[in-house]
């Protein structure tokens, strides 16, 4: 409850709904410490974001590395499982616009090499512009008699 005193010099003052005595009024915030606080909270907030980036924060971090030698002798003993697959878009074997994409990708090992090519569906629901030449680390997963299905994708 606020109340203007006719002839008094303080603006107004706050009493305290149950007692009826008068409260102090609360300090205003200096403007400058606005002026300080939203960058310095936005700049906290761009290297939160860098960091999970950085740290493989797509649920690709606990990922074991897709074996391509293992996969090419006998997928059946990777069916079912999930893997990270390190690798460089080579082609664009089919498209469907209501189901994905078949792409032709070259497995790349830590030193960026190609080591392998293999082929992978991208279904529509993660669609991206892949183009030849660019570079991703894909969640990938394994069925449907040996067919890589990429479940997460993010370039590097």
């Amino acid at each position: 409850m606020r109340f203007m005193l006719a002839f008094s010099s303080t603006p107004s003052i706050t009493l305290h709904p149950f007692t009826s005595r008068i409260l102090p009024m609360a300090k205003k915030l200096d403007p400058l410490l606005y002026a300080l606080a939203i960058p310095l909270a936005a700049v906290a907030l761009l290297v939160a974001i860098l960091v999970l980036k950085r740290s493989g924060s797509m649920g690709m971090s606990d990922l074991k590395e897709f074996n391509s030698t293992e996969y090419l002798r006998n997928w059946k003993t990777l069916e079912g499982n999930q893997y990270l697959l390190r690798c460089q878009i080579d082609q664009q074997l089919a498209y469907d616009e209501t189901k994905g994409r078949m792409l032709k990708v070259k497995q790349l090992d830590g030193a960026g090499q190609a080591i392998a090519t293999v082929a992978v569906f991208v279904p529509v629901s993660l669609w991206k512009n892949f183009e030849t030449g660019q570079r991703y680390r894909m969640r990938v997963f394994l069925r449907d008699q040996g067919k890589l299905y990429v479940e997460n994708v993010e370039k590097f």
